[in-house]
């Protein structure tokens, strides 16, 4: 298994497997300026803001975690949407379905 060391904050020093990058990656990063997942981690690897090594070490287990919160947030997100505009709640719709789905998906992969 690949493991990813990120040296800068707000992780730095932590470790990732390849599916929590790609949820960093969907989550945090400017798809402007970075339209690949594979892009940006090459990028990253080779201006040196991550590391990778291959082997049994561990990732970040308190990511899990912390991907578990966002759902309630996520759905209370769905639930105030309705105050808004139907533009507005359309968007805000797609766009919460699709990090539910991600991080729905992301806690099936690694149960």
């Amino acid at each position: 298994m690949k493991v990813y060391t990120i040296w800068e904050d707000p992780f730095k020093g932590r470790a990732f497997s390849e599916a929590q990058m790609n949820v960093i990656y969907d989550s945090m990063i400017e798809k402007a300026e970075y339209p690949t997942f594979e892009g940006w981690l090459w990028d990253m690897l080779r201006s040196g803001v991550f590391d990778v090594k291959c082997g049994n070490q561990e990732a970040d287990q308190g990511f899990k975690k912390r991907i578990k919160q966002i759902l309630p947030i996520l759905k209370d997100l769905l639930s105030n949407a309705s105050s808004g505009s139907e533009c507005e709640r359309d968007d805000i719709y797609a766009h919460t379905l699709d990090l539910m789905y991600a991080v729905e998906k992301y806690l099936d992969d690694n149960d």
